[in-house]
């Protein structure tokens, strides 16, 4: 009897506690004391990696949990995808739901009330986070945590941590970001959750690892502590990580330097597939209007030119240059376009090396496509170039590898050279990309010490916006450009 009273006791302590905590939410959600962690744009994290996280899969169901009015949810549900999110404070659910204008349903899920939109793809459980039924809620193939864990009590981490695992398929991916900091300095939220606390509350179930890792001092953009206590002089340490299950390693590492190879080799495994299962809609039968347009630019420097192609896939391009008398080099990191290029070129081929890299060349190696990772290859073996053609390669890398790439690519460049880029321009937080939207001023910055920047021409790719080809029918995309931009040898004078 004594036992059975102790149990009601607990049960009726954590549900005060519980109530307790939703009410000091409540109470800042009615007050719109929510400037440190809602945001109208999507999370940059989030679209650079959600890749990693929905693992090319078009139609992945993805819990938020502590939702709030995210609009990460609505993102991730105009591309095509199921999101549950939970929240215990009804009030920004209604908003979510008005801001968003999505029509919305009521339900239940369990004993719990539930908004759901007409279609059944986005829905936001009303609940407390522990009392949501697992098995109402089903399995998911993703997690996306940006605030959920940082928010929780101390005490609540194992609990927490013991639901999660519950709501994993066999095969998942978990995203989550933390923050880590001096806890003597403050409390939170959010809360400081290291990555051996992730270690300690997952690591029975979960291959971890770092995917970035950002330190910051005296940040105001997201950390409570600035925004609170500004004089604080803690540093804290933004932890983006990526959880996959032991079935499975995805290897995801600290961004620098030494480690992108890592990384490389899972963004390749994500193309390969692509690439196999014939879903490659950049890929073009036709010579590029723009390059047969814009090609005098480097003829002009050098005729016959040695052109380079990053990035290339299986481009007709490339034998169109070739055909009129140049010498292409193309860099791939997936085998399999390289194949089908020579094959439906008919083109014979060899196999050779270019540094430690596999190349396929013509045998008058003319034309020359390198296997390999593009941050791999050897700049020395490689060699100079007269001419880039960048259709597909700068708008198709991740954010945080822009300044790497440009590097890269001024090493490759003669003394005197045209490179021409087709960029994307338009707002990121409508589409993740790839294509990823690269606007003329982020070309100057990472291009602008070596380079003259001009912009040759500017394309609405909504003028027909009923078009199969319109982002706005592709991608819900409202504005886009696409713009092609020469850039050249810098002048002195300038």
């Amino acid at each position: 009897m004594n036992q059975l009273t102790g149990h009601i006791h607990t049960i009726r302590r954590v549900s005060r506690m519980a109530n307790q905590r939703i009410e000091f939410w409540d109470g800042l959600w009615k007050e719109s004391k929510t400037p440190f962690w809602h945001r109208q744009i999507v999370h940059c994290d989030l679209m650079d990696h959600f890749d990693l996280l929905t693992k090319n899969n078009d139609s992945a169901r993805i819990l938020v949990p502590l939702c709030g009015k995210a609009v990460d949810m609505k993102w991730m549900y105009d591309l095509g995808h199921s999101v549950v999110g939970v929240e215990g404070v009804e009030e920004p659910i209604v908003q979510f739901f008005t801001e968003q204008k999505l029509e919305y349903r009521k339900e239940m899920v369990g004993s719990s009330p539930c908004y759901s939109t007409e279609d059944g793809r986005l829905k936001i459980i009303y609940s407390d986070l522990f009392s949501i039924d697992p098995e109402a809620c089903g399995k998911f193939d993703g997690v996306w945590d940006r605030g959920s864990l940082v928010a929780i009590y101390h005490e609540d981490r194992e609990r927490y941590a013991e639901l999660i695992k519950k709501l994993l398929k066999n095969d998942f991916s978990y995203l989550v970001l933390t923050v880590g900091y001096d806890e003597t300095k403050f409390t939170g939220p959010p809360r400081s959750v290291p990555e051996d606390e992730i270690r300690r509350l997952f690591g029975d179930y979960c291959n971890i690892e770092i995917i970035k890792k950002v330190v910051e001092e005296n940040d105001e953009s997201y950390d409570l502590v600035s925004l609170l206590t500004r004089k604080t002089t803690s540093t804290k340490t933004n932890i983006l990580t990526f959880l996959h299950n032991r079935l499975q390693l995805l290897v995801i590492v600290q961004i620098n330097k030494d480690l992108h190879r890592i990384m490389a080799s899972q963004r390749l495994e994500s193309w390969d597939g692509k690439w196999k299962a014939n879903k490659s809609p950049w890929h073009k039968n036709e010579i590029n209007d723009f390059l047969a347009t814009h090609f005098s630019h480097v003829t002009k420097i050098k005729n016959p030119a040695r052109i380079l192609v990053p990035l290339c896939g299986k481009a007709v391009d490339m034998k169109w240059m070739y055909d009129s008398g140049h010498s292409v080099v193309g860099i791939e990191g997936v085998e399999e376009p390289i194949i089908q290029f020579f094959t439906e070129q008919k083109l014979e081929y060899r196999k050779e090396m270019v540094g430690s890299s596999p190349c396929y060349s013509t045998e008058d190696g003319r034309l020359k496509i390198v296997h390999s990772d593009l941050f791999s290859i050897d700049p020395e073996a490689c060699g100079k170039f007269d001419g880039v053609w960048d259709r597909g390669s700068l708008v198709a890398i991740y954010h945080e590898d822009r300044e790497r790439y440009a590097e890269l690519i001024k090493k490759l460049l003669n003394d005197d050279f045209a490179y021409l880029v087709a960029t994307m321009v338009y707002d990121q937080t409508q589409y993740a990309g790839p294509p990823r939207s690269v606007p003329v001023e982020e070309i100057k910055t990472l291009f602008g010490d070596k380079c003259d920047v001009q912009i040759l021409e500017d394309v609405d790719r909504n003028a027909d916006p009923t078009s199969s080809y319109s982002p706005k029918v592709r991608w819900n995309i409202d504005e886009c450009h696409e713009v092609v931009v020469l850039l050249s040898r810098k002048n002195p004078r300038q």
